[in-house]
């Protein structure tokens, strides 16, 4: 199965577009002609009222939010976070679902460590195509629960795991999660290019120190393929979403 090229681009890339910017405000103290009269045109964006996602659980602390929304049928919207849960004192990955273009909100569900002392955290959550969507959520294995073994691919020594739950009905109704194997600080991609790699996943972070992991899934999220484990120049401090341009090209800062 062929692999896309991916790039990885260091910190110093801003530095070019502060140069860029910087050029660019020493031009516009140029002396210009006087401008012609104009009609203002109105703002393509208009803000809207604030509507509260958390519902009844409004006084949790939330914290890491990432959001999504269908481009196939705008009406549709997704939020996951992690709030903290005082009975466990610790945290849980909840994953909320609009379908009026973020009029109402309905807690989808919410996916949380088996009992206390157990890490959940770093949810992350992505529409796919033809319905499908994404939410994957880090959670540390408990000796008896679900995920015994630290990962598919290997037994990972951290003791974490990453589930997987995966959805055929644009979020309405999620399928049991499967586990692949850890990812930490995890972000989601989709290809939406049309090209050979289109409806692609792929998933990217770290793993445990300064080395950097990808999978993808060319199945529509129903299972991954490992990359192997690459280490990045210098210490490790936080991979970002990233982009994919219009020939596949998986391009992921850090």
């Amino acid at each position: 199965m062929p692999i896309a090229p991916i790039l990885r681009v260091s910190a110093s890339v801003p530095l070019a577009l502060i140069s860029m910017l910087a050029a660019t405000a020493a031009v516009s103290q140029q002396p210009r002609p006087a401008a012609v009269s104009q009609q203002p045109r109105p703002s393509p964006i208009t803000v809207g009222r604030e509507v509260l996602v958390s519902g009844t659980d409004s006084l949790s602390a939330y914290s890491e939010y990432t959001a999504d929304i269908d481009p196939d049928h705008p009406e549709r919207l997704m939020v996951c976070t992690q709030p903290w849960v005082p009975a466990l004192n610790e945290r849980k990955n909840t994953l909320h679902v609009s379908f009026d273009g973020g009029q109402t909100w309905t807690l989808a569900f919410e996916d949380k460590a088996a009992r206390g002392g157990l890490l959940a955290g770093d949810p992350m959550c992505n529409y796919g195509l033809n319905n499908t969507a994404l939410f994957s959520s880090d959670v540390t294995h408990d000796t008896v629960g679900f995920g015994g073994n630290s990962g598919t691919w290997e037994a990972w020594p951290t003791g974490i795991g990453q589930r997987i739950f995966r959805s055929t009905d644009g979020g309405r109704t999620w399928a049991k999660p499967y586990e692949i194997a850890f990812v930490d600080n995890q972000n989601i991609l989709l290809d939406r290019t049309g090209g050979r790699f289109n409806g692609r996943f792929y998933i990217h972070g770290n793993a445990s120190g300064d080395p950097f992991w990808l999978v993808y899934s060319s199945d529509s999220g129903k299972s991954f393929v490992r990359g192997e484990v690459t280490h990045v120049e210098d210490k490790w401090n936080q991979f970002d979403r990233g982009t994919i341009l219009l020939d596949g090209t998986v391009l992921l800062p850090y």
